[in-house]
């Protein structure tokens, strides 16, 4: 669904409105903490507004990108933006994680989602100053796609033609079905991990801030895989895709020694592995759908 939100309107206006309504949500959480009047009832409403927002963010902004290199005629370079997207969430996760966790344990988390506020208020403003790019099509023509449709009804007002559109192209498209098949297999057996990183934290007993140096290990790998991607410019991304995946997979088990030296290194090496799969991976869905069904695509995989 949200994929069709991505493919019907202005993949600009809907970011920004997005990255609106979290910096209200932040600030709303940073002043309750600070009237200590956050109960915890609230914060499982808050979580699941973010993994909306997360979703929502997904099927649009790597699709956004596509569309404003399109319009310069650079779409080649798809694969190197794609690489210094991840780079920006790396930089991003690497260093703002270790030091929100830094400033929880200075000054409390009120401050911590303040300053996040912040970045995303800064990050909104800039955002506008970026062009609209208009979708593909304002829907997309399931009959185009293989998607029978009954005679004298029309596709392009129909939000379900829209949904049946997306869901057969992963079914009829051996691309796209393999891409997905392995991006559901890393979701399963990696990606899956990083609640845990938590609480591994607290079982090897270290403080807040070397908790959060651990998270900010999953972007620190990638920013690094990032870099290198950059340099190397490979040309087979569905090689590098799958040995990503798999190598940041197979390196999960050593997590479990009870030692945060051995952690450490293990988690920055599967998440610099993680970073080649995410570096390709939306390069190699949006190449291998039709303009107009980016965003079913993107909301798919």
């Amino acid at each position: 669904l949200f994929g069709i939100i991505s493919d019907r309107y202005d993949r600009r206006r809907t970011v920004v409105m997005l990255l609106g309504a979290m910096v209200a949500l932040t600030f709303g959480v940073s002043f309750a903490l600070a009237m200590g009047q956050l109960p915890w009832e609230m914060i499982y409403p808050v979580c699941i507004f973010c993994g909306i927002a997360n979703v929502l963010d997904t099927t649009n902004r790597p699709a956004l990108v596509f569309d404003l290199l399109h319009a310069q005629g650079s779409s080649e370079n798809l694969s190197n933006a794609m690489a210094l997207r991840s780079m920006g969430a790396g930089v991003g996760g690497a260093f703002g994680v270790w030091l929100v966790g830094l400033v929880v344990k200075l000054a409390g988390a009120w401050l911590g989602f303040a300053i996040v506020g912040v970045q995303m208020s800064v990050a909104m403003v800039l955002l506008c100053t970026v062009p609209s790019q208009p979708p593909a099509r304002k829907t997309a023509n399931c009959s185009s796609h293989g998607v029978p449709v009954k005679e004298g009804k029309s596709a392009k007002s129909s939000v379900v033609a829209d949904l049946t559109a997306g869901l057969w192209l992963a079914y009829s498209d051996v691309r796209l079905a393999s891409i997905l098949s392995v991006t559901i297999i890393a979701n399963l057996l990696f990606f899956s991990h990083t609640p845990i990183l938590q609480l591994l934290a607290v079982d090897l007993g270290v403080s807040s801030d070397l908790a959060a140096l651990l998270m900010s290990m999953q972007q620190a790998g990638r920013l690094i895989s990032s870099i290198v991607f950059l340099c190397v410019k490979p040309n087979r991304l569905g090689l590098w895709y799958s040995c990503g995946a798999f190598f940041a997979t197979c390196t999960l088990p050593v997590l479990t020694i009870p030692s945060f030296g051995i952690v450490f290194g293990a988690e920055l090496f599967s998440s610099f592995s993680s970073g080649f799969f995410g570096s390709t991976q939306s390069t190699l869905v949006m190449t291998a759908v039709p303009d107009e069904m980016r965003g079913r695509a993107m909301g798919l995989h």
